[in-house]
């Protein structure tokens, strides 16, 4: 990724996939996302080579973690921006969906689960694939939306268009329940779950459902296997303190099941 000026002397940024991504779908509908917001609370597209897999985007500016607000804040920021581009009009998407998802995340738990040497008990991986089965048992496309997929506080960029905006980039590029990027949040600020960890737990869950409307145990089921997957992917990347300490949030929110 890389800044680029334009022949108008405006600046934007030039994105390229990295070889190890090449095959996969990831870019795809990275790109599908980006066409299909238009701007609309994401990074605004201007150009697209699939051939070499670039894109021209539109420059914003420094993440929202980067900037002095709170955890609440953020969060209500983040589920601002996500409000905008879940009202985009979707019509038949070439995106994942909900169903994908789903199987994607039966196959990675378990897979990863054996790959980190079955870091956490049993009880956590049988609830995570509980709440998978719950989440298959709702599927319905008539409630799903654009879902950016890894909508956190890096992904959330400021809007030099706008007075004090934000926008995404970087969206995974889903049609699917809104529930999904709520969980997300669930699982950023670990820190925040030290102390009291199932009421923390319970409280942002609470307050991201005050902000969107989104059914709250929607959300708790996200957040839980969002945060054991990502979990996984740490583990497996050397980042152990920071994977260890999401399992211990997730071991500790098997209390409330």
């Amino acid at each position: 990724m890389g800044l680029a000026r334009g022949e108008d002397g405006r600046e934007y940024v030039l994105k390229v996939d990295m070889p190890e991504g090449f095959g996969d779908d990831g870019w795809m509908n990275n790109v599908s996302a980006l066409r299909i917001a238009q701007g609309q609370g994401y990074a605004k597209l201007y150009a697209c080579d699939t051939g070499k897999r670039a894109c021209l985007l539109e420059r914003l500016g420094r993440p929202l973690s980067c900037l002095d607000y709170s955890v609440r804040e953020q969060l209500r920021i983040i589920c601002g921006v996500l409000e905008k581009s879940w009202g985009i009009p979707v019509r038949e998407p070439a995106l994942s969906d909900g169903s994908a998802s789903i199987a994607w995340f039966r196959g990675f738990l378990q897979e990863g689960w054996s790959a980190c040497g079955r870091p956490c008990p049993e009880e956590v991986l049988g609830q995570a694939f509980r709440y998978l089965d719950a989440r298959e048992r709702q599927l319905d496309c008539r409630d799903w939306v654009l879902v950016h997929g890894d909508a956190h506080s890096n992904n959330t960029l400021e809007d030099f268009s706008s007075d004090g905006g934000f926008k995404l980039v970087d969206p995974d590029g889903i049609f699917y329940e809104k529930a999904y990027d709520l969980g997300v949040l669930m699982r950023e600020w670990p820190e925040e779950y030290e102390e009291k960890p199932l009421e923390s737990g319970r409280r942002r869950c609470r307050y991201l459902h005050e902000l969107t409307g989104v059914e709250e145990q929607a959300i708790w089921e996200w957040g839980f296997l969002q945060t054991v997957s990502t979990a996984f992917v740490l583990l497996q990347i050397g980042q152990m303190e920071e994977g260890q300490r999401m399992l211990e949030t997730a071991r500790n929110w098997l209390w409330d099941a």
